[in-house]
């Protein structure tokens, strides 16, 4: 009975042992920062701005609204309706999140593999 109880003593302090275990980060992983033509880019992926295109058939072009550290403000505009501005969003550059003007995340499944996209050209082209 004891060598029972010590050997699931043992088993449960190995198993505690290899959960408290972390994998180290790959010596590889790139970590590329987008350029600001990446951020246009993810800009006009954003569902609101394929919506435009798909459904209202939208023209469209982007400015730069702003800069601040690794985020960029680029508006989309509609040409095909008066230069209508459709939406304006921040884009990090370091991992390439978009957030709307209200500070939302403004992407979806198209937009991250869009980001993911850019990422990898960066990440081959070193």
């Amino acid at each position: 009975m004891l060598s029972l109880i010590s050997g699931m003593l043992s088993s449960a302090l190995l198993a505690a042992s290899a959960s408290s275990t972390s994998v180290p980060p790959a010596h590889d992983a790139c970590r590329a920062t987008l350029t600001v033509t990446d951020a246009r880019t993810l800009a006009t992926e954003t569902p609101n701005a394929r919506a435009f295109v798909e459904n209202l058939k939208a023209t469209l072009k982007t400015e730069i609204a702003g800069r601040n550290g690794n985020s960029v403000k680029v508006r989309v505009i509609n040409t095909a309706n008066k230069n209508e501005v459709i939406g304006v969003y921040s884009v990090n550059l370091r991992t390439g999140a978009v957030l709307d003007d209200d500070q939302e995340p403004a992407e979806d499944g198209q937009t991250a593999a869009t980001r993911q996209r850019l990422i990898a050209r960066h990440c081959n082209s070193r």
